[in-house]
């Protein structure tokens, strides 16, 4: 079962930063990105991960939200995605565990896990110049 989840988290990595890439080679518009990715995350978090509509609109709406931030700053599209797949399991894991008992010590593990992880990546990251 683990080794499925980490297999779709790559195909959704792979496949958001296909996304990222045609956009930023060919110059396109910031709301074609944010239209791809909402369907790209509709489609792999409803068929592959298997959440409930209302969690796979709230998981689509954030990791929008985030993309769209991530549109302004100056990094390259294999960090986007990377910082995408980071706050999208994030979100993923903390609807999977939802209903289970130590729900509080499973939050605050992934926001803990999901912080560093941000941390390391973006400090560590070559910023693009501006």
């Amino acid at each position: 079962m683990k080794s499925f989840n980490i297999i779709n988290l790559l195909i959704f990595f792979i496949s958001i930063a296909v996304v990222h890439a045609v956009i930023s080679i060919f110059f396109l518009p910031s709301w074609l990105l944010l239209l791809s990715l909402a369907v790209l995350c509709l489609i792999i978090s409803k068929f592959l991960f298997k959440l409930a509509w209302i969690e796979n609109l709230v998981l689509c709406l954030v990791l929008m939200e985030i993309s769209w931030v991530l549109c302004f700053m100056p990094l390259g599209y294999l960090t986007q995605s990377a910082v995408l797949l980071i706050i999208f399991y994030v979100v993923w894991d903390i609807f999977k565990n939802q209903f289970k008992s130590g729900f509080m010590k499973i939050i605050i593990g992934d926001l803990i896990f999901g912080g560093v992880l941000l941390a390391l990546l973006l400090l560590t990251n070559k910023w693009m110049p501006v």
